[in-house]
């Protein structure tokens, strides 16, 4: 890049028509500084503005006095005079401007009345320096008591000097550059001539070196713009730039235990040189692999470790114990109730805030569970329908975060179902009179002797079905069936009995022939039930219910009718009363 820079330059006429010129001179290409050339610049560029140009016949420049040779270009334009050197590479420009302090003027030739006249106007001063600087680095640490030997440790300083050796000593004022461990050295400028002091801090986070570090990239530059880099060096320390790291796997950050002793289990991702444990202020004896004997609160293990550099590390974990069984109270619960099948009952407590819930209810094993609030109450609405009836019981179990758990009856209840209502039902026959038809309820043995010899099917003919507050009534037919299967058994028994009868008779005739017919007893024999066959038994004792159900008539409540003529019945309030 090339950088122009203006000198101005004071030429004084030695004329009284030659007026005051100024002049810029400017390096071009490399490293531009001003009133200097140095082995960067690729060339130069001279202009200046005369005053009275119309009488100024020609202009010159002079290096030293002395004709720049070869002549370079020049242009004038109303009054403005430039001089190009053109592109020039170094070693032809140290030819024609040679190393060291030089000058500058210009010379012009006018044309007065009396004749020409030349004159050289003005001297200005520039330097030609194409030297490379030169210079030397060294450096020192600066490390903490607790660094181990050979290593740096993050906070310790690497210090550089950086000294540039003459003719260039005091021929700088711009700092260095360089780069150590992969960032670049700052630097300083010092009270001595010519050195420079860099300096480089260990940070955490920066690259581990084990081997030689080398200094690369310093760079000096002298007065003239001349730039060279510096002899490289290397740093022989080692550097651990970060800082060892202690894993605790138990106890764990913010867990819980139910538990007075818990697991101590840890590891390191480096080496270390000092590794200590302290719990609540006490030090853990060194390999121990539990903690014991743990007080129920919240406990800190504080952990402090050292790698090999020295790099020291102090971290914390925080855990609690808790070993106490969570209290439960459920003031809210079905305990000696007869509840409905299918609603739903309400269990409803306190205990510890966050704890969790569960209600067993057995003989039937049905749960549920919620989680207690942060003010630790609970509630747990519990549907019953696919509770049989009977007798069950409810348990509940509470859960806290460490684990503890609790286990509890809280109550006895019964399940019932809901017993349908059986509606009154009457048949009036061609009298007017009405009967009393209402199904009765009957025992199972009952129930097996009436199906034996029932005559009759009873089918129900709803007539209405009613709302609250409505007439609630049905009536029934009764249809005549014959049990043939009944009476062809009858009919074998009855000959059978009278087979046996005769057979009966006849055998006792010949086995009392040879006594006094006047002495025999001729009634029928005395026969119990008990000696009957059991198809016998069964018919009588059919027969005996039939003529039971016949004879009894059932009454019913003067309710009864009272409603049939009113035309209503309350469902609630005026059901039938059946009694036998």
């Amino acid at each position: 890049m090339v950088i122009a820079l203006a000198l101005p330059l004071l030429v004084q006429a030695q004329e009284a028509d030659v007026s005051i010129v100024n002049i810029d001179f400017r390096p071009e290409g490399g490293n531009v500084v001003e009133n200097y050339l140095n082995r960067t610049n690729g060339g130069f560029v001279a202009s200046a503005f005369l005053e009275n140009y119309e009488s100024i016949e020609k202009v010159e420049l002079l290096l030293d006095g002395s004709p720049f040779n070869p002549a370079i270009e020049r242009t004038m334009i109303n009054g403005t005079v430039v001089f190009l050197s053109g592109t020039l590479n170094n070693d032809a420009l140290r030819l024609r401007v040679p190393e060291g302090g030089r000058f500058l003027s210009l010379k012009t030739t006018t044309y007065p009345k009396d004749g020409s006249v030349t004159q050289e106007v003005g001297r200005q001063r520039i330097v030609a320096d194409y030297t490379l600087p030169e210079g030397t680095l060294a450096y020192d640490t600066e490390v903490s008591s607790s660094t181990a030997s050979g290593w740096l440790k993050i906070g310790d300083q690497v210090n550089f000097h950086l000294t540039l050796t003459a003719p260039d000593i005091t021929a700088t004022t711009q700092l260095p550059t360089g780069l150590f461990n992969g960032r670049s050295i700052s630097w300083v400028g010092s009270a001595d001539p010519g050195v420079f002091l860099g300096s480089y801090q260990v940070a955490e986070g920066d690259s581990d070196r084990t081997a030689p570090i080398p200094v690369t990239g310093v760079e000096i530059s002298d007065l003239a713009g001349n730039i060279t880099e510096v002899a490289p060096i290397s740093v022989t320390e080692k550097i651990d730039a970060n800082s060892p790291e202690v894993s605790v796997s138990s106890p764990e950050a913010g867990a819980t235990y139910s538990s007075k002793e818990v697991p101590f289990e840890h590891g390191a991702n480096e080496p270390l040189s000092k590794l200590s444990f302290v719990l609540d202020g006490v030090p853990v004896p060194d390999g121990a692999t539990s903690l014991k004997d743990l007080s129920d609160g919240s406990h800190i293990l504080t952990i402090e470790a050292t790698d090999q550099a020295g790099n020291r590390k102090t971290s914390t974990v925080s855990f609690s114990v808790d070993t106490t069984v969570p209290p439960v109270n459920v003031p809210t619960n079905p305990d000696g109730g007869n509840v409905e099948q299918g609603s739903t009952i309400i269990f409803e407590g306190e205990t510890e805030p966050n704890a969790k819930v569960k209600i067993e209810v057995f003989s039937d094993p049905q749960t549920s569970e919620t989680t207690a609030g942060a003010d630790g109450k609970f509630r747990i609405e519990f549907n019953t329908s696919n509770l049989d009836s009977g007798t069950h019981e409810a348990y509940i179990t509470v859960t806290d975060a460490a684990g503890n758990s609790q286990r509890l009856k809280i109550s006895t209840f019964e399940i019932f179902k809901n017993q349908p209502v059986i509606l009154a039902q009457t048949s009036e026959n061609e009298s007017g009179a009405r009967t009393d038809v209402t199904p009765r309820v009957i025992s199972s043995n009952s129930q097996n002797q009436a199906a034996a010899q029932s005559q009759a099917v009873e089918t129900p003919q709803p007539t209405q079905v009613a709302n609250a507050g409505s007439t609630l009534s049905t009536s029934t037919t009764r249809q005549q069936k014959t049990n043939w299967g009944a009476w062809l058994t009858l009919f074998g028994i009855v000959i059978l009995a009278a087979a046996i009868a005769t057979a009966g008779y006849y055998g006792y005739e010949w086995a009392t022939a040879e006594e006094d017919l006047s002495e025999q007893d001729l009634s029928p024999p005395n026969i119990k039930k008990e000696e009957l066959p059991e198809e016998i038994q069964t018919i009588v004792d059919a027969r005996a219910v039939e003529e039971s159900l016949i004879n009894k008539k059932p009454t019913v409540s003067s309710e009864l009718s009272e409603t049939k003529e009113s035309g209503s019945l309350d469902r609630e309030e005026s059901t039938p009363e059946t009694r036998w």
